[in-house]
């Protein structure tokens, strides 16, 4: 098992609090500009993957990166605010928000092939059963509608004896959180999330607030639909719009910004 932390000797870094810890699981070309906009924003980053040697290239592209790069990363690396590890059952147990990176791909008949999203799932719900409290998975991969609900959702309830919405939430994001040319200066935030519960929307509607963004949310089969859609006409049909409507198999599905979605009536 190896991990690595990034703390630069004598300097001090107020404390952020449990639920400000992230894990993104999964490590891949984008996983560096997603730790560096969650860390902008204050929160604590754990990245984990099972292969040492994915672990070792991310560490030495947040070194070559962090001292004139991504702003993220710098603070991370300032602090103690930024992990990678190949523990990633670890990594979940000591967050509150757990990002997946990894999903569904296709086989050699061009098939929709689910094996990783649900070996993922079982990961997940293993360290969930030795854990307290509500937490949140984020699956960000494009998949075809039902897949997050009917696939990996029953693979992390079956690994716990959790339940999705009660004991867990889940949610899928439409688009990754990722950069665009200057990976510095725009850090762009998906515009469709769907999830499970109210409390998922609650504890997603804080990152997004952190971050500066404003997401519609809605049912996880609609996130799943708009995956498919390039992110430009995404942003513009629903970003910051009251609401819309969508008739899609099971009847209409209501988006709502994220802030109004789930509101408590005064």
């Amino acid at each position: 098992m190896m991990a690595q932390g990034y703390k630069a000797a004598g300097i001090a870094m107020p404390l952020l609090p449990a639920q400000s810890v992230i894990s993104i699981l999964g490590i891949d070309a984008t996983t560096a500009a997603q730790a560096s906009a969650l860390l902008d924003a204050g929160y604590n980053v754990i990245c984990a993957d099972a292969d040492p040697e994915k672990v070792e290239a991310l560490s030495r592209q947040i070194e070559r990166t962090a001292p004139g790069g991504l702003r993220g990363l710098a603070r991370g690396c300032a602090s103690s605010a930024l992990r990678v590890t190949d523990d990633p059952l670890m990594a979940i147990i000591d967050s509150d928000v757990t990002v997946i990176c990894q999903g569904a791909s296709q086989n050699f008949l061009g098939e929709m092939d689910t094996y990783v999203l649900s070996a993922m799932g079982r990961t997940i719900g293993a360290a969930l059963a030795h854990k307290a409290g509500f937490h949140v998975i984020i699956q960000q991969a494009a998949t075809e509608p039902g897949t997050t609900r009917g696939v990996l959702l029953p693979a992390i309830e079956a690994a716990s004896g959790l339940r999705a919405g009660v004991d867990f939430g889940l949610c899928h994001m439409s688009d990754r959180l990722e950069a665009e040319g200057d990976a510095a200066a725009e850090d762009l935030l998906p515009v469709m999330l769907g999830v499970t519960d109210a409390q998922t929307a609650r504890r997603l509607d804080v990152i997004f607030t952190a971050i500066g963004m404003q997401a519609t949310v809605s049912t996880l089969e609609v996130s799943e639909m708009t995956s498919s859609l390039p992110s430009r006409s995404r942003a513009f049909p629903w970003a910051g719009k009251p609401a819309a409507q969508s008739d899609l198999r099971s009847g209409r599905h209501m988006l709502f910004p994220l802030k109004a979605a789930f509101a408590t009536p005064a």
